[in-house]
């Protein structure tokens, strides 16, 4: 779906009856205190769609997709997430990092293509460094948020042990605050991104309270977790993109993890029965997959309530702002993607749980000395 189509399938629907309309105004207060307001989700949605475009060049466009720039998204993925495990910062810093790199490449694309020259080993990850020192300033714990402004050398060290395993050159200090500024200069401060974590879980937490905490109950944190995991898979599978809008795989996201543990039924959703049918099935395949690589979790605490057919609409356009249609196109999306992780899960740089990243094993500590 184009960038075009997505705003459009976001865009605020015209209320349909005064009923409706008392709907929304009695669930504002829950929505706002769960800090997933209709007015949040729309400013999300607005600052998204003005970081995430296609190059001019449609030849550019080509290159974003050749084989050799996923494989250089999967270097800057891993530089990221060393520095996240290494220098002990929130999760949510890799992925808010990752968008932002993500959001930068067809300008970085352009650039190179447009003067037909080699993006150097060494200037991929000043960029990755930029956009991961970014998101840690960013970061909502003002202490380690603070240290960043100390600490480009240390960040140098890093780029460049990727960078020499590369091929490249020594990323200096210089060169990862030049390329943050060019960073802040592209997007005019615009740079704090919303992740689709952050996406999937307002909209369960919309869902939990549009249906009074009477659907998913007890189970609601477990489901978020689910979210999570799937969120990482997708993050590194898949850049984020005007092609891949983290609100838009959000979504899937959350409808698949609906579907998946039997809280709505795919029919109710103003879907043909055979394509009902083969979703419910493909949900429940990526449920057992997610299930065998992810060891020793429990995605149900009790028993799922399964919501009544003619509950199923008015939940899901209130909680996700848009029609269910386009909920049904999210979730195939989604499972696309997912069903490709798991038929390479190696290949994927990412953690598939927030658990990983208490691992030290997980953590390589830089060899050379500047």
């Amino acid at each position: 779906m184009s960038c075009k189509g997505v705003r459009e399938a976001f865009a605020p629907k015209a209320l349909a009856s005064p009923c409706e309309l008392h709907v929304r105004e009695a669930l504002a207060e829950p929505f706002e205190l769960r800090g997933a307001s209709n007015e949040a989700l729309e400013w999300w949605g607005k600052r998204e769609a003005s970081l995430f475009k296609l190059p001019d060049d449609v030849d550019a466009q080509g290159v974003l997709m050749h084989p050799s720039t996923c494989g250089m998204r999967q270097i800057a993925l891993k530089l990221m997430l060393n520095l996240t495990q290494a220098l002990r910062f929130p999760s949510n810093v890799l992925f808010q990092a990752a968008q932002l790199f993500d959001a930068s490449m067809p300008h970085m694309v352009q650039k190179f293509w447009s003067h037909n020259t080699e993006l150097l080993q060494q200037v991929l990850c000043a960029r990755a460094a930029a956009a991961w020192m970014i998101a840690a300033k960013l970061s909502a714990d003002t202490g380690t948020a603070f240290t960043c402004f100390t600490m480009p050398s240390d960040i140098a060290i890093y780029a460049t042990e990727f960078s020499r395993y590369l091929g490249g050159d020594i990323v200096k200090a210089e060169d990862i605050l030049r390329e943050e500024l060019e960073l802040i200069s592209l997007f005019k401060f615009n740079v704090h991104t919303t992740t689709i974590d952050t996406w999937a879980h307002a909209y369960m937490d919309r869902f939990d309270a549009a249906t009074g905490g009477k659907v998913l109950g007890p189970n609601l944190e477990i489901y978020k977790h689910l979210c999570s995991c799937w969120a990482n898979m997708l993050s590194g599978q898949v850049p984020a993109s005007a092609a891949h809008p983290p609100q838009v795989l959000a979504l899937g996201v959350f409808g698949l993890a609906m579907v998946a543990l039997k809280v709505l039924p795919v029919d109710a959703m103003n879907v043909d029965a055979v394509l009902a049918d083969l979703c419910a099935g493909e949900a429940e395949q990526v449920l057992h997959m997610t299930q065998a690589t992810i060891q020793n979790v429990r995605w149900l605490g009790s028993s799922p309530v399964m919501m009544p057919r003619q509950a199923v609409i008015p939940a899901l356009n209130v909680a996700t702002m848009t029609d269910v249609e386009f909920v049904f196109e999210s979730i195939v999306k989604a499972i696309s993607i997912l069903r490709s992780f798991f038929m390479s899960p190696a290949q994927c740089p990412l953690p598939c749980a927030y658990n990983a990243f208490d691992d030290p094993s997980m953590v390589v500590e830089p060899t050379m000395v500047m």
